[in-house]
């Protein structure tokens, strides 16, 4: 900078201001408020063991010490795939899930209700398949599925139940199905117990027949070992889960 033909020096200018020459060259130190350089974690390293990788727990911001974050009893792993919510104990929600035992064939029910502007054509329910599990086995697998169509508000709105299936909804109705669904037991073609907790993923869709689907829900089936199990799955986390081969 040039003042009455005079140069002045930068330093004498900061100095000046109330400023000081920040060092440069080889005694120059780095800022205290730099953040620390910090390595990024091995693409295949799984500490927890919960089948997400370290770098993706990291960016998925879950515990990669922990290989269920939100407690939910769900593998970190699982609920990334089903496109669950890892940090959420209410993702899936409660009502979406299915409980059971190994060796337990109790049969148990979920109840959905869809309220539907019909123009006398028929509704479909169905169960599919949608996220395996850590054993590479769907939800179809394990359980028998029943699906059955039970009321209609107002009836006279539907010509007719008949199994999963409401005829000729003519109107603005609510329509209600019951899903029931059976673990099956080993002898009865279903698998043998692996002694340590794992899930699936279903999905109950309602369609019109011969066209879209009109609604969908997520089902887990949540499989828990009996109680003194002895695993039987080569890899089990210290808190009782099937753990993957590997990470992802």
């Amino acid at each position: 900078m040039r003042r009455s033909g005079v140069v002045i020096p930068l330093a004498l200018l900061l100095a000046s201001c109330g400023e000081t020459a920040a060092p440069v060259g080889p005694d120059a130190t780095v800022p205290a408020d730099r953040p620390p350089v910090v390595d990024a974690p091995s693409p295949t390293a799984d500490t927890d063991g919960d089948g997400l990788c370290d770098l993706t727990e990291r960016d998925r911001r879950t515990d990669p010490t922990n290989p269920d974050t939100d407690g939910d009893g769900l593998l970190d792993s699982f609920e990334v795939r089903a496109g669950d919510d890892p940090l959420s104990g209410r993702s899936p929600a409660a009502t979406n899930r299915i409980a059971f035992t190994e060796g337990d064939t109790t049969r148990l029910a979920i109840v959905t209700s869809l309220d539907y502007q019909g123009a006398g054509e028929s509704l479909l329910a169905a169960m599919q398949n949608r996220t395996r599990g850590v054993d590479d086995l769907d939800a179809s697998d394990l359980v028998d599925f029943t699906l059955t169509a039970v009321s209609a508000n107002p009836a006279a709105f539907v010509g007719a139940l008949m199994g999963p299936r409401f005829v000729g909804v003519a109107g603005r109705a609510v329509l209600t199905w019951q899903l029931d669904a059976q673990l099956r037991a080993a002898g009865d073609g279903g698998v043998m117990a692996l002694g340590c907790r794992r899930a699936y993923e279903a999905t109950l869709t309602v369609k019109r027949v011969g066209d879209d689907v009109v609604a969908a829900r997520p089902v887990v089936v949540d499989v828990a070992p009996a109680a003194g199990a002895t695993a039987s799955w080569p890899r089990v986390s210290r808190e009782g889960f099937c753990l993957p081969a590997r990470c992802f």
